[in-house]
């Protein structure tokens, strides 16, 4: 019983005899981990220092693995008592034994283990060992040799020290870093929140609103493509003289009323009607002459569109129109002749009769 409290001392307690209740049940303080402490043994939670092979099943050992162990002392090393480990493999239950080595400040590898070689270079890591220790401390030429070797090590890391100092300096106003870190950081949320509503918007706008899928944020490669269909859409005369009609200006349209907005509707499709009639003009430019020449009385071999000067078309097209506007006069002359001559299958009619 190794607890202090709640402990019950029976009426044969003797405090002479028994020193304590657990010699009293004739029980060990740590009871199981303590079944072999009359030999020396205590069972204890050993870790793995090191990467390790098991010699019993040939698997590794990762260093932390953890074992209940017997634990028991095996000699000295000036005053510091060395112990022996007993353990049992997790995968193969082969006995392993390790010890501690207090001169090295390591561990032994004794029976059913072998240690995992991973070496480097002391000096790459910066470490003094310990025989380079003591033999700094006794060896006086190798002290001046080593403190060539670190004079020229300071030298060569004179420069990377002066850019860490400088990169220091740089980052020592935490306040003004961290205000800097906060409004940037505000600025970015803002322009976030500002494209999340322009997404909702659309969404509404086309009746999506519990759609599961997210719009994607605009690039400079969408941005580019945009202003190409826009140049391709409009023409230099619409945009410079009714560049008006496209203002997004939501408050002017709100007070316009709805008449005035379809008469600028219709004017902006006339207007690009009239943009596109030069090139409607150009397909059919090769067609119209011959029909126009056939419908005047032209004979186009002796009257050629490439051929003929201005005036001598206008010429032409006067005396076409005069002759066509007389052959019309004298049909319409006629007509009104026939109609005044009577018929001779009438018969007149008299009052008197």
């Amino acid at each position: 019983m190794s607890k202090g409290t709640n402990k019950y001392y029976p009426p044969d307690f003797d405090p002479a005899k028994h020193r304590s209740l657990n010699a009293y049940h004739g029980v060990h303080a740590l009871r199981e981990r303590g079944r072999k402490a009359d030999k020396g043994i205590i069972i204890i939670r050993f870790e793995m220092p090191y990467n390790a092979w098991c010699l019993s099943c040939k698997k590794p050992i990762g260093m932390g693995v953890r074992y209940n162990a017997e634990k028991k002392k095996v000699g000295m090393y000036h005053s510091t008592p060395i112990f022996q480990f007993s353990m049992n493999c997790a995968m193969c239950a082969g006995r392993i034994v390790m010890q501690t080595d207090p001169q090295n400040f390591d561990y032994i590898c004794v029976e059913g283990i072998r240690r995992k070689v991973q070496t480097w270079d002391p000096e790459e890591n910066e470490q003094i060992v310990v025989p380079e220790r003591q033999k700094l401390s006794l060896d006086a030429m190798y002290q001046v040799e080593h403190g060539v070797k670190d004079k020229e090590k300071a030298a060569s890391s004179t420069p990377a020290l002066s850019a860490l100092e400088s990169d220091r300096g740089s980052f020592k106003d935490d306040f003004a870093l961290n205000y800097l870190a906060r409004k940037q950081f505000r600025e970015a949320k803002k322009l976030q929140n500002d494209a999340d509503a322009r997404d909702e918007a659309l969404k509404s706008r086309l009746s999506l609103t519990g759609a599961q899928f997210d719009i994607l944020r605009e690039t400079d490669e969408d941005r580019a493509k945009a202003k190409l269909l826009r140049l391709h859409r409009t023409s230099r005369f619409y945009r410079h003289n009714y560049s008006s009609l496209d203002r997004s200006d939501k408050t002017t349209k709100r007070q316009m009323p709805l008449s005035k907005i379809g008469k600028l509707l219709t004017s902006k499709r006339k207007l690009e009607n009239c943009c596109e009639l030069p090139s409607t003009r150009q397909r059919v430019e090769p067609h119209w002459p011959a029909k126009r020449f056939d419908t005047l009385g032209i004979n186009e071999n002796q009257t050629c569109l490439s051929s003929t000067s201005h005036e001598t078309l206008s010429q032409t097209l006067q005396r076409s129109m005069q002759k066509i506007s007389s052959q019309t006069d004298e049909a319409s002359s006629k007509e009104t002749t026939d109609n005044e001559k009577p018929s001779s299958s009438l018969v007149p009619y008299n009052d008197s009769e």
